[in-house]
């Protein structure tokens, strides 16, 4: 249960856009920004209720989850400038809304969109997020890695999956090359916010995330990594269901919570 669950309006790039949130306590309350996944294509807000509720409960943060556009009655990077403008709305609004620090969340698809706003905040001189917490990302475009031909056939998400997103998401193939759409293609990470990433074992995105991972602590951010070796893309969705999904819902908690004290 959470104290209070309300629908509200956010801006969004081409005007208002429905949000949930969630909250535990009174104000001010730290934040967390998520966004759903479901391939820039499913995926909605409803759907993800039990992961945000989960997570305002676990942390006593704030959660707003955006409903952000969808692919196919919009193309790249239509979903993607949702989110920013979304996260910038937060900055604007932030004491008004009694918030304190603002995180990014959210898995597969969302986590691409979260590693976007960190990115594109970095390169547009806006104030980062505190955190970026990334489940099984999409980080690299359609760069070939071992990990998407072992497990491009029978692990949840196939390679077919993929393709036919892009078909429906991009107008042109060079959009998948973009840094905002492909942060890991990007060659300066330096400078982007502390990141929490989780993987899957049997997953097509094990590789580009973990990669994504190395890349960030290269480039000197502070980097918490964990592949949950026997878990499958979208395990944490079933949160309610999976004891590994429970598990990083609460890792996730964790950390956001030991960093907020810190930042």
């Amino acid at each position: 249960p959470v104290a209070e669950i309300s629908n509200i309006e956010v801006k969004g790039a081409a005007g208002p856009r429905p949000a949930r949130v969630y909250r535990t306590g009174a104000n001010p309350r730290p934040t967390v920004l998520f966004f759903h996944g479901g391939g820039f294509v499913f995926g909605s807000v409803p759907e993800y209720d039990t992961v945000c509720g989960q997570l305002a409960e676990l942390t006593g943060a704030r959660v707003f989850s955006l409903e952000y556009r969808r692919a196919p009655e919009v193309k790249y990077p239509t979903p993607h400038r949702d989110a920013y403008t979304t996260y910038q709305w937060l900055l604007t609004h932030r004491f008004a809304l009694h918030l304190t620090k603002i995180a990014v969340c959210g898995d597969s698809a969302g986590g691409n969109l979260s590693a976007s706003v960190c990115l594109y905040a970095r390169e547009h001189g806006i104030e980062l997020p505190a955190l970026q917490m990334l489940w099984y990302p999409m980080t690299h475009g359609e760069k070939e890695f071992p990990s998407r031909i072992e497990f491009g056939n029978d692990y949840y998400i196939t390679l077919d999956d993929m393709a036919w997103i892009s078909g429906h998401l991009f107008e042109a193939r060079e959009h998948a090359e973009d840094i905002y759409f492909a942060p890991g293609l990007c060659k300066d990470l330096s400078g982007l916010p502390p990141a929490l990433v989780l993987t899957a074992g049997y997953d097509v995105l094990r590789d580009e995330a973990a990669a994504y991972a190395e890349q960030l602590q290269a480039a000197g951010v502070a980097v918490d990594y964990r592949c949950y070796e026997d878990m499958f893309h979208g395990f944490i969705s079933f949160g309610g269901g999976l004891a590994q999904g429970m598990t990083a819902i609460q890792q996730t908690a964790s950390y956001f919570m030991q960093h907020c004290q810190k930042l």
